[in-house]
């Protein structure tokens, strides 16, 4: 009997044991795989939100590294400065002869207000994309003008306006360029000799009378005026779906006729205008693009104002050179920038036309710098001149140069439009 007692009682705490270490070994189970649930939960979490952070920097930094990679040479245009003044060798739009507005922003302190420029409305400040000084508006109908000495008529009878301005397109799903937006420049001519008031208060009935304020829209390969006057460039297959570059603006007024070009091209050529410009202003447009996510700032540089003269050859019947501004060179450096080609073209133009012309080319400096460095520099950019002429077709017995770096000045050395009218290149006959 005491037998059967204690396996009915071995029995008894046998099977209690094993209940209760099953019980145990489904409870820690059931912990285990709570806890898996909950780990691949927030790790699911964690990359929603790091990919969501991913999202918002891109957005942050997408038109950042889009201007790294265009700013150094836009994308389409030949990379040599050889290519560059070839395919700029059909340009015939030459500046103004001295510079009474320049801007290079070389001084200015990023996110501040340019310092030189005063604002209508909106919102611009300096900024450094990539390697370079800009002028960076919103994108939500920005407009700035110069500061000037005078508040009225700055602007003379004959003069030229350049700059360039950064334009984009957006791309669909297999990259290629959509009409839904892009980057629009506006420039506004106005005559503020007709109205009585400051600006702020005459604009919107300004606005609204046309001989008092002339609107030119540009585009990526578009410029408008009105309704009336449209000129667009073909764009080539290999540019189809180029979305962002730097272009040169050049306008230029003589008395009632108006041109503008967008890089090598013309485009508007309006023999009367009706308008005397007296202030000039630049601004964009959104077109609803702040609201779309990623849609990048709208930037400009190296603006210039300069005031118009004589012919070429009236110049050298007169004073027996052509002195210019309109020849530049990279910073630095003799390579010559494309939109020099209108300058070159005229006086290669007028050698063509009078065999018996020869010119000493003599190039000029600014004082900033080391006056050797300066002394080898315009001696290095007179004979880049010259070698271009010379791939025109002027013979070389027809052409020498000199340098003279900063010791000829013709204007204080002390402001912006003093250094740009000192660096010039003379055409001196002999």
């Amino acid at each position: 009997m005491k037998t059967l007692i204690y396996l009915f009682t071995l029995v008894f705490f046998l099977s209690f044991s094993f209940n209760t270490n099953a019980q145990f070994d489904i409870k820690a189970k059931a912990k285990k795989k709570l806890e898996e649930k909950l780990s691949k939960k927030k790790q699911k979490e964690e990359e929603e939100q790091k990919e969501q952070e991913t999202k918002e920097v891109k957005e942050d930094v997408y038109y950042e590294e889009a201007s790294d990679k265009e700013i150094s040479g836009t994308a389409e245009q030949p990379q040599t400065p050889e290519e560059q003044l070839k395919a700029w060798s059909n340009y015939n739009f030459v500046p103004g002869d001295k510079v009474i507005f320049e801007d290079d922003l070389l001084w200015e302190e990023n996110g501040e207000f340019p310092s030189k420029w005063d604002l209508m409305r909106g919102i611009a400040e300096n900024a450094m994309i990539g390697n370079e000084k800009v002028i960076k508006f919103s994108i939500d109908e920005d407009i700035v003008f110069p500061l000037m000495k005078t508040d009225e008529d700055y602007l003379p009878e004959k003069f030229t306006i350049e700059f360039d301005a950064y334009f984009n397109r957006e791309t669909d799903e297999d990259g290629d360029p959509t009409e839904d937006w892009e980057t629009k420049y506006y420039i506004w001519l106005w005559n503020i000799k007709n109205v009585d008031g400051d600006y702020f208060a005459v604009w919107p009935a300004a606005d609204r009378v046309d001989k008092d304020l002339q609107r030119i829209t540009l585009e990526y390969n578009k410029v408008y005026m009105f309704d009336k006057y449209k000129g667009q460039i073909p764009v080539d297959p290999s540019e189809e779906k180029l979305l962002s570059k730097w272009r040169h603006v050049a306008i230029e007024f003589n008395i009632r006729s108006l041109k503008v070009y967008l890089d090598q091209h013309r485009l508007l050529n309006i023999p009367n205008i009706k308008c005397n410009p007296s202030a000039f202003f630049i601004g964009n447009e959104s077109d609803d693009m702040d609201w779309i996510p990623g849609a990048p700032d709208v930037l400009i540089k190296n603006i210039r104002i300069a005031e118009g003269g004589k012919k070429y050859y009236e110049r050298f019947m007169t004073d027996g050179k052509i002195v210019t501004t309109g020849i530049k060179f990279a910073s630095g450096k003799s390579d010559v920038k494309p939109e020099s080609m209108g300058v070159i073209n005229k006086i290669v133009q007028l050698m063509n036309q009078h065999p018996e012309v020869n010119f000493s080319i003599e190039g000029h400096t600014d004082s900033d710098g080391d006056e050797t460095f300066n002394q080898t520099l315009s001696e290095k950019r007179a004979e880049a001149i010259k070698v271009e002429f010379v791939r025109l077709g002027i013979s070389d017995n027809r052409l020498k140069t000199k340098g003279f770096g900063e010791s000829n000045p013709v204007d204080e050395n002390s402001t912006p439009e003093g250094k740009a009218n000192n660096r010039r290149v003379e055409f001196v006959k002999f």
